[in-house]
Order: structure tokens, then sequence, then C-alpha cells
């Protein structure tokens, strides 16, 4: 009997989560039958760039070990946010709501061409196996991308992610004893490589899911 209860209380929630999703796809489609203005994108924390410039090539690595660049955003609407595994909040944070955001299009139109990619802002730590620990805690289908600090460097200043090492102020001075601050934004890099849109912190479900709508909605508008 209680094993039932249990598993009946399990099944109102997931309906819970259903219709909640339901809910915040349905009032943004109904508040926004047009084209978001510039005072909406801004309460929402979304700024789209003008002609959406296109990013230079880089060579990175992913979580599988495996080459990536500049071309292998081809195809793909990517969620790029900079984080390191050793991230004590921002970054566990901005990931679990990722994770919700992510698995709530797995039925909408843009299940099938949306991408997150968590990207190292400390390479010297994180390996490429610490990497895929990382994103696939979250989702097996994120990646994790890693590398050269130069190569980063140059990626985050032109999606105008700032970061920098920090040392800790304990009376360590282990050189790998120290946090990366960083920005909290997430860049949206669209299937063509251009940068088109930047969402700004703090990231929940809901605040991802409308922005993204949002995001895209403005892309069909310009087609």
């Amino acid at each position: 009997m209680a094993m039932s209860k249990r598993k009946r209380a399990l099944t109102a929630f997931a309906v819970f989560d259903i219709l909640l999703l339901a809910v915040i796809v349905g009032i943004f489609l109904v508040r926004n039958s047009t084209v978001p203005t510039s005072d909406e994108l801004s309460e929402m924390g979304v700024a789209i760039l003008p002609d959406q410039p296109a990013l230079s090539d880089f060579q990175l690595t992913d979580h599988n070990g495996n080459s990536f660049s500049k071309q292998d955003l081809a195809g793909k609407w990517n969620l790029l946010f900079f984080g390191f595994t050793s991230c004590p909040d921002v970054c566990p944070l901005t990931m679990n709501a990722l994770k919700l955001f992510y698995n709530d299009l797995e039925n909408t139109d843009y299940a099938d061409d949306t991408r997150v990619i968590m990207v190292s802002v400390d390479p010297q730590r994180d390996t490429v196996e610490a990497m895929a620990n990382y994103v696939q805690r979250y989702h097996q289908e994120f990646v994790g991308l890693t590398g050269e600090h130069e190569v980063i460097t140059t990626l985050a200043k032109e999606l105008y992610i700032a970061f920098s090492k920090v040392p800790e102020h304990d009376g360590n001075h282990d050189a790998e004893n120290y946090q990366v601050q960083h920005s909290g934004y997430i860049a949206i890099v669209n299937p063509e490589g251009g940068y088109f849109s930047v969402m700004r912190e703090p990231h929940s479900r809901e605040s991802l899911t409308r922005a993204y709508f949002a995001v895209r909605q403005i892309d069909g508008s310009i087609e």
C-alpha cells in the first residue's frame, strides 16, 4: 500500500511538470502572437545582436575527446554557457536550469535543433574526463568543451564573456587552489554560426523557456 501511494505521488509530480510546461509555453504563445518588442525582450533578459556576427574559427576538444570547431556548430541552435567543473554555485544552478529547460523541449518544434554546450573557463583542471563526468551528470546530450586557454579566451571575448582566475585566500599557495570568476550569460549561436543573441542571468527553467521561445520567434520573423 505504501509503495502504491508513493507511485501515485510520483505520477502526480510528473503530470504537474507536464502541465506546468504547457502553461508556460501556452502563456508565451498567447501573449506573444506578434514579434516581441525590444522592451519585452529586455524584460526577459534577452538581447538580439545586430547582423549576427560570425565567430572566428576555433579548435577545442569535446567531452568525448573529439575535435570540436566552429564548423561543428552548424545546423543547430547552440546555447553556450561558460563555466567550470569545480564551480561552487553559479554553474550547478545554471546547468540544472538548462537540464530542466532542455527536457521541456522534448515535445516541441525545437527539440531536434537545439544543443547545450558548456565551455570550460578552467582548462587547467577541466580535463576531457572531468568535462564528461560533469556535463553528463546533467544530460547525456549536453556537450562539454575544453582546450587551450588562449583559444577559450578568444572565443569568450567574441561572445562578450569575461572570466579570470582568483586565488583562494586561505593561506594555501598551491597552484591549483583558486576559483574562476566568470560571466553567467548564455550565448546563442544560430545554425549558420552567427552570434544571434544573449540571455542574461539569473537563469531558471521558466525564464530560459520564455527567452528561448522569444529568440526563435524573432528568428522566424526575419527569415
